[in-house]
């Protein structure tokens, strides 16, 4: 074994060129494949740090539709203390409220830290000890004590800006995992609830079960609270899965995505491996002239194969922490829930099992080239193993190329769908810019009123803005408040928005018919819907005029706008003038404001006076998110944009390895078979029939395997539904361009050492070994 690992070392050595071509795609392969197993490690095996989680369920409930009676009501649904009354079904309940917002004043400057109301017995269900929170009090992160101050917080008393204080009942442990699936928000703080008002349908339940209920068991029950004819659906699914649902599909798809490209590499990597025990025939004969046995030629060709793997695994764990660096950059933070993506034990020894891997293909598939016979000087396999290596020669090469066809049509179906998204009328000038500020949630009705208005005047007086307006509630976060109007005798269901006037004309919204609002309209006496609302009852033009709701007149119509998400198509929607928001607890009170900018030249300038403007009238107001509609948009589909740059990674990489595959078969003919080529040149060849010569292997494979990868592209592509927009999977236009770009990929492989064998004069052939 020592002298095998020596003389392992020395032919290595000894083809420095072959052996750097052959570490790198084994490299490649790896590091890839590395790379998306760290990514879906956390949502594919990584258990969550709850105590006994499969016990831990979360309540889900909504209205059906179909059930639901606008005149009609149902009546209130159970509430948290109503299920801590069922010991029979659960240990502990609590729920959760929409994220808050606090300002603390602090010896280093002002802090704002993310809330969430949670009732009683929210850790408890969770798994650690309870903790009974009072009015006043709170419970920090262990992130967010040690953003805070270097020093123990607790029980101390953090100052707010707007006066009062947060006594510090306690830290969390490091442990310590928010049961939401998406950190849309790093919440740091946990405040009380109030229990009573935290119903089903109004708020976030989770629960721990007694042992040996079931969650089915659970949901009966529960519905059985509600009544068999109520309009509210319950679900309850474990936490596992609540946390790990909305990513899972994309861990599986891009593990898939790796292992792919890990296929294609070691199906190049055999196929080298392959070429170079044929090419090391003169070799092997020697060997066994001498005495060695084919199975010390299989060792040593084992033993090299392993140090090339070796060597190609530790490329791919630098690879694998390089990639990983940039993709915690560029990935979106909700896919970071449970812990930004690293090099871990399980990765590394991923990675080593992916390199055996790697060798253990390598040699299985060389080993008809190793065990041939001597015979005159050279080693040459037998009628059957000859035609073995042909087969498989053939078959890695059309293998790889498949499996880059695939990976290259789905990139394809998945630009095309990025494509469609951001080339789409989305009723906006994206241009304008957006800042939502969140208030706090005592400072509402008419002293908000007098806040924003104070706000659009001092945002009016920035050089450069022409207007501004200001809406509520969410604005392109995926939320909106539901409503509706009644019109002609029947319920309309409408998401309803509340502006100020001047709203439309800011953000360039397109009028249809009629006009837009005015100061007039308040008190729900006029109101704005948009086109798809309006075609319900006819043509926009002829329903101007006409009364719904509380009397109110419908007084324009307006070009459908993107409200929710840019993957949404726009639903019905209809605006009026905001009303002081009525005064109330906070958990229940959307206290965001939404102001619109429109500026003249370039508006990222003007970001932060526009944060100043508004912390200038409201000290303790809290500026969110600020950036253009245009970047709201963007960030409203970033788990499709993401899912798009790594596929279209994955895509790159596959096709280059097996663009490299190609040049190496058809270079491995051209080093066989130099003297042929020699004497066919010097009895009068022509370019032509050396060509065909050379090339009829490699290009064969390539149109095989395009072919087999365009059928079973036709199958896979269907998982992608979810993530295609405006096209369908398999569409044929898209699967021809990236055929088209396939078969470029393959000519330029097969080309480059065909153009070589053009070069070949007789000469060469007298020069071959």
């Amino acid at each position: 074994m020592r002298l095998d690992f020596v003389q392992a070392l020395r032919s290595i050595r000894a083809r420095p060129a072959a052996t750097i071509g052959l570490a790198a795609v084994v490299a490649i392969g790896i590091g890839l494949v590395t790379v998306m197993f760290a990514l879906a490690d956390p949502f594919l095996l990584k258990s969550l740090p709850y105590p006994n989680s499969d016990r831990i369920v979360v309540i889900n409930a909504h209205v059906d539709r179909a059930k639901y009676d606008p005149w009609n009501p149902p009546p209130l649904s159970p509430s948290v203390d109503d299920l801590n009354a069922r010991e029979d079904l659960f240990q502990a309940v609590a729920a959760h409220r929409n994220p808050g917002t606090v300002r603390f004043r602090l010896a280093g400057g002002d802090a704002v830290v993310y809330t969430a109301a949670v009732t009683g017995r929210f850790v408890e269900v969770l798994g650690l000890p309870p903790q009974s929170l009072e009015p006043g009090e709170g419970l920090l992160t262990h992130g967010g004590a040690r953003r805070l101050s270097t020093e123990p917080l607790s029980e101390r008393s953090l100052p707010k800006a707007g006066g009062g204080a947060v006594h510090v009942r306690g830290v969390l442990p490091p442990s310590f995992l928010f049961p939401t699936p998406r950190a849309l928000f790093p919440y740091e703080l946990l405040v009380p609830g109030d229990s009573r008002d935290a119903r089903l349908g109004s708020a976030s339940i989770i629960a721990r079960l007694q042992r040996g209920v079931t969650p089915l068991a659970a949901r009966d029950a529960i519905r059985g609270m509600t009544g068999k004819d109520s309009a509210l659906n319950i679900e309850i699914e474990t936490i596992d899965h609540h946390m790990t649902k909305s990513v899972r599909p994309l861990a599986l798809g891009a593990l898939l995505a790796g292992l792919l490209i890990l296929l294609v590499s070691v199906a190049n990597a055999a196929n080298l491996v392959l070429a170079r025990c044929v090419y090391r025939g003169r070799e092997f004969a020697t060997r066994a002239a001498i005495g060695a046995s084919r199975l010390d030629i299989g060792r040593l060709v084992v033993i090299e194969l392993a140090l090339i793997a070796v060597i190609g695994a530790l490329a791919a764990l630098v690879l694998a922490q390089l990639s990983l660096v940039a993709a915690a950059r560029l990935m979106p933070v909700e896919y970071q829930v449970l812990g930004a993506p690293g090099l871990t034990l399980r990765a590394i020894i991923f990675a080593a099992a992916m390199a055996g891997l790697v060798v253990a293909a390598g040699a299985a598939i060389s080993l008809p080239a190793w065990r041939a016979r001597t015979f005159g000087g050279t080693f040459v396999p037998s009628g059957r193993d000859a035609s073995r290596i042909r087969i498989m020669r053939f078959a890695l090469a059309s293998g790889q190329t498949a499996v880059a066809m695939i990976l290259l049509a789905s990139a394809a179906l998945l630009v095309r769908s990025q494509f469609n998204l951001v080339t789409q009328d989305t009723g906006y000038d994206g241009n304008v810019l957006v800042a939502t500020a969140s208030y706090d949630p005592a400072h509402l009705g008419i002293a908000l009123r007098e806040d924003m208005n104070a706000t659009l005047h001092r945002l009016r007086r920035i050089p450069g803005v022409s207007s501004t307006a200001a809406s509520g509630g969410g604005m392109l976060d995926r939320s909106i408040g539901a409503g509706g109007f009644s019109f002609q005798g029947q319920m309309v269901r409408a998401a309803v928005k509340q502006v100020t006037p001047g709203y439309f004309e800011t953000v360039g919204s397109r009028v249809l018919a009629g006009r837009t609002l005015r100061a007039e309209d308040a008190n729900f006496t006029g109101m704005v819907i948009t086109e798809s609302l309006a075609r319900e009852f006819g043509e926009p033009a002829a329903i101007i005029g006409k009364r719904g709701g509380r009397n109110a007149e419908i007084v324009g119509v307006i070009r459908d706008e993107f409200f929710l998400a840019l993957d949404r198509q726009p639903a019905g929607m209809m605006f009026t003038v905001m009303r002081d928001a009525e005064r109330c607890t906070g958990n229940g009170c959307d206290n965001r404001i939404n102001y619109v900018i429109r500026a003249t030249g370039d508006s990222a300038g003007i970001e932060a006076q526009v944060r100043h403007a508004i912390t200038s009238v409201n000290g303790n107001a809290i500026v969110t998110n600020v950036g253009s509609i245009d970047e709201r948009l963007a960030d409203s589909v970033r788990d499709r944009s993401f899912a798009t740059m790594m596929l279209v990674l994955f895509a790159a990489a596959g096709t280059a390895v097996c663009a490299a595959g190609l040049l190496s078969v058809v270079g491995f003919a051209v080093t066989r078979r130099t003297r042929e080529i020699a004497i066919r040149v010097a009895i009068g060849a022509t370019p032509r029939a050396v060509l065909r010569t050379v090339v009829l292997e490699g290009v064969t494979a390539a149109i095989c395997g395009i072919a087999a990868g365009l059928i079973i592209n036709q199958w896979l592509s269907k998982g992608l539904q979810s993530l295609s927009y405006g096209v369908q999977p398999g569409d044929a236009a898209t699967t021809a361009a990236g055929a088209a770009l396939m078969i470029a990929t393959a000519a330029i492989g097969v080309v480059i050492p065909a153009r070589r064998a053009l070069r070949l004069s007789p000469s060469d052939g007298l020069r071959v070994d």
